[in-house]
Parts: C-alpha cells; structure tokens; sequence
C-alpha cells in the first residue's frame, strides 16, 4: 500500500525525539568508552612506572650518561619513587669503559631531588639535588708499573647543544658511610687502605661553589716498599 505526503510527513514528526534519544545514548556510551580506555591508559602508565620495564629504561639512561665520560656501568637494582621524588640503586659497579678495569662498587646509592614544575610539557627541568647517601662504597686507586692508572681515559662529556636539565647543589647534603679506599702504586711501590670511612660534604652557604667536607676513619694501612704501618683515628676537614 502506497504512502501519501501527508502520512510520510507524520512518521517523520514521530521519528526525530526516538533518534535524538539513540544518538545520546550512542554519545553517552562513546564517552563512558573514552572514559574506560583513559582509565585503562593511566592504570597502563602506573603499572609501567612501577614494573621492572621502567626500572631498566631508567637503569640505561643511568649508564648512557655514565658512558659520556668514559664510565661503563652494572647496575644490581633499581627503585624510584615519584611522590618522593627519589630514587635507589643498589649493588652498582663502575668500570673504565676502555681498559674495562674495575673503579667503585656501591652497595646502596640514594637520591632525593625537587623538581620544579615536574609536569610541565617543556622538555626543560630545573633541579634541586638535595640529598645523597652511599653506603658501602669500595674505590680503587690503581697505578701500574709504568704509571698508568685505572682512570686513563676518563673525560667530560662534550657540550651538544642547550642543558635540558639545570642541577642546583647549593641544598646538597651528600653522606658516605661504611667506604673503603685502596691506593696502590706498583712503580713506587706504595700502597694504601682506609676502611670504615665516612664522609659527610656541603656547600658553604655563602660560597655553594665551596664544598665542606668531613672525613673520619678509624682502620687503615699504609704500606712503602713492603713495609706496612696502621692508621687509627683519621679525622679531617677538607674544603674543595
């Protein structure tokens, strides 16, 4: 049976508040979707931060810097924590990335930093360095018998183009507790050892390019041409 103008007309004037009424459920629904996948999206990103694949992302821009001057790196373990804004590592070796001998081992290194404006979009950070505790800290001092040493080929990186991050030390307090110094020179034959060493170092207030230091010891050894002699009770104050 064929429909007049005047019928189609009203099925028309019928059909618009049923279709208006399908599209906002089509729009609520789209929305309620974006809202679940924005959801899902930042689980995603919490998760990340806290999985191990995070962990070695950090842990590699940690050794590619490392290796600008010179430095190869293994690290044991690695946590950060972004309300703190810190970070550990742990059981952290570092070799001379050309002769591959062996420099500093750390068994526990902490940083605790305030970024300014850490979610802004510019690529650029401002930095406040505030504390530094390393625990266990064994370095090696090592001259052969021709006087070359373990740090040969140890460099500062090369300026590449404008700082992304700004590093402020003046708030810096850096605390080395339970370290461990060995200086051997093969060529003079001279050799030396400082153990239970802890060193506490500032900035002055009023000259931050200034660095205190405390540095006390109550075991060591040192050693000329085979003959050996104890050191107890080292106590001093540098300033750098």
């Amino acid at each position: 049976m064929n429909q007049t103008p005047t019928d189609q007309t009203s099925m028309m004037a019928d059909e618009p508040p049923r279709k208006q009424r399908s599209r906002w459920r089509r729009f609520l629904r789209f929305c309620a979707a974006l809202i679940l996948i924005a959801g899902l999206g930042g689980l995603g990103i919490w998760l990340y931060l806290r999985s191990e694949s995070f962990n070695r992302f950090v842990a590699g821009q940690i050794k590619s810097r490392l290796k600008d001057y010179g430095l190869r790196a293994e690290i044991g373990g690695f946590g950060l924590s972004l309300k703190g804004q810190s970070a550990r590592l742990t059981n952290l070796k570092i070799y001379n990335d050309q002769s591959g001998e062996l420099i500093a081992s750390i068994k526990g290194l902490g940083v605790s930093v305030n970024i300014h404006e850490p979610y802004a979009l510019s690529l650029s950070r401002e930095i406040d360095l505030q504390n530094v505790d390393i625990e266990g800290l064994e370095v090696f001092f090592i001259f052969d018998e021709k006087g070359r040493n373990n740090m040969s080929g140890l460099h500062a990186p090369p300026q590449t183009g404008p700082k992304r991050l700004t590093i402020d030390y003046a708030k810096l307090l850096a605390r080395i507790t339970d370290a461990r110094v060995h200086y051997e020179d093969r060529q003079h034959r001279i050799r030396a050892v400082l153990e239970n060493l802890n060193i506490t170092a500032q900035p002055q207030q009023q000259k931050p390019e200034v660095i205190e230091a405390a540095i006390t010891s109550n075991s060591g050894l040192f050693g000329f041409e085979g003959r050996d002699a104890k050191i107890t009770n080292l106590d001093l104050t540098a300033v750098i």
